[in-house]
């Protein structure tokens, strides 16, 4: 078979994705991390119908009105909000390959960020779920300690399944290097 039918017969998962490239896992954060705005948004729409509740505001004939189209706009400004919200959340993703973990943070519509960690220089990955609102709802904090620093993803649903596929996926990547990195330890001694 040539290269050419070789790379039109290759289609990327995610952008950036190399050919020798198989994705693993594809997971992102808890819905939980959208609560605090929706909380938020359904109290600034209670705030804002509060008002049409009081009797007293149907004696000015124009105050209904200027009322119930400040109640349209504040629903629309809500709505905006919760939909940037959703779509940051829907759109941030972590990619676990064979050979990298991808992660992308999207910020609205028009700012993302992608960072990613070579899995033969992960050294460590921990997980944690810390208190009764994690542990009822799945999900916890995962650590990956590199080189360079630590990295860490909070509030992701599952943890201990995630965490089990990253430790599988390191352990593939980086076994022939640890093997080879022990040997020459030993034979320098």
């Amino acid at each position: 078979m040539s290269t050419d039918v070789a790379n039109k017969q290759f289609k990327p998962q995610f952008p950036g994705q190399h050919e020798d490239e198989e994705v693993r896992l594809v997971f992102r954060h808890h819905v939980a991390v959208m609560r605090k705005p929706l909380i938020y948004g359904m109290l600034v729409l209670l705030i804002a119908l509060l008002p049409l509740t009081v009797s007293a505001i149907y004696s000015v004939d124009w105050l209904p009105g200027a009322l119930l189209t400040l109640v349209v706009v504040v629903c629309v400004v809500v709505a905006a909000a919760w939909f940037f919200t959703w779509a940051s959340w829907y759109y941030s993703v972590y990619i676990l390959t064979n050979r990298r973990l991808v992660s992308i943070k999207q910020k609205g519509l028009f700012d993302r960020s992608v960072l990613e960690w070579q899995l033969d220089k992960i050294y460590n990955v921990n997980y944690r779920v810390g208190g009764l609102q994690a542990t009822l709802l799945g999900y916890g904090e995962i650590t990956i300690k590199t080189a360079i620093g630590e990295f860490v993803m909070s509030k992701i649903q599952h943890p201990v399944a995630v965490h089990q596929q990253i430790l599988l996926a390191v352990r593939e990547a980086g076994s022939q290097d640890v093997v080879s990195l022990i040997d020459n330890s030993v034979s320098m001694m």
